[in-house]
């Protein structure tokens, strides 16, 4: 897609998923990494007993960036991990966010049940814009608001959309494809390339981040980053009491260097939140001693 003169993205139905995913596809419009999000957990009994505001932080990735003009399309069911993709596309300074708010349901909830069969979804944690304020009831607003006529949306009809389109065609068609590395055939290159002069970033972890009803019998804990890494330099720490994994071993790397492994030993119906570096321990370091990126790993195991 180098030699398009824009590109339009519509998330408007997409309910959410994974959050890592979005930092993937985000990646590739940033200049710089953004802090899309802050993240605050309950540390204590009190409705007051609250930790401090956590960030999280996208970066830029693949060996060129899409620098031509993007508008995004948004709307009233996007919801959880696609609000968080919104907020990390709004650090593309080539992007233009257009439509109608998002729904401001920021996910990660936990469901309780309660007598006469009845359940109740809490959220664990309250997820805040960029700009600091709740996302919760609240969602994310564009920039250019959509203000639809009566039948915008009736048979094929889409007025948003048609929007988008005559705001693109004002843009320049290019001269020349966008500047960058070229991608070469072996994988394992084209990831080196794609990550060259960037601090390695966590990729994968098992359990996934947010994951709801982890098997309690699961026996280590895995944290795959971009980049091959140091032998023997790992950082895990807790954020909050009594919520970091019992351990049963020393941590080690698999063989592509790139995976670390912690033996844990898990309890059923228990929420954990552990710290891969931090900013006061950044012992996670790829090949040439650059830290890893700071990241919370966050799972709910299941009840036996």
């Amino acid at each position: 897609m180098r030699d398009t003169r824009g590109l339009i993205v519509d998330v408007r139905l997409n309910g959410g998923g994974s959050e890592d995913l979005a930092r993937d596809v985000a990646g590739r419009f940033l200049k710089s990494s953004f802090v899309y999000a802050y993240s605050q957990f309950r540390n204590g009994p009190k409705h007051s007993d609250l930790t401090p505001k956590f960030e999280r932080v996208v970066e830029p990735r693949g060996p060129w960036r899409y620098d031509r003009p993007v508008v995004l399309l948004i709307g009233q069911k996007c919801m959880s991990s696609n609000e968080s993709f919104v907020a990390m596309m709004s650090g593309d300074p080539d992007a233009v966010i257009m439509g109608d708010h998002t729904c401001g349901s920021s996910g990660n909830p936990e469901i309780i049940k309660l007598p006469l069969n009845m359940t109740v979804s809490v959220p664990r944690w309250i997820d805040y814009l960029p700009d600091g304020t709740p996302i919760d009831e609240r969602g994310f607003q564009p920039k250019v608001k959509f203000e639809p006529a009566p039948g915008a949306f009736e048979d094929k009809r889409d007025d948003l959309l048609t929007a988008a389109l005559e705001r693109l065609r004002k843009a320049p068609l290019p001269e020349q494809p966008i500047a960058g590395a070229e991608p070469v055939a072996a994988p394992n290159a084209a990831h080196e390339a794609s990550s060259a002069g960037m601090p390695p970033v966590v990729v994968q972890t098992v359990p996934a981040a947010g994951a709801e009803n982890v098997d309690p019998g699961l026996k280590e804990i895995r944290v795959t980053f971009s980049k091959p890494m140091q032998d023997r330099s790992w950082s895990w720490s807790t954020w909050g009491e009594d919520t970091f994994p019992e351990t049963t071993g020393s941590p080690h790397y698999l063989a592509d260097g790139r995976t670390c492994v912690l033996p844990v030993k898990l309890q059923p119906g228990k929420f954990y939140a552990s710290w891969l570096n931090s900013e006061n321990f950044k012992n996670f370091k790829d090949t040439s001693g650059e830290p890893a990126v700071p990241y919370l790993l966050t799972f709910q195991t299941a009840n036996k």
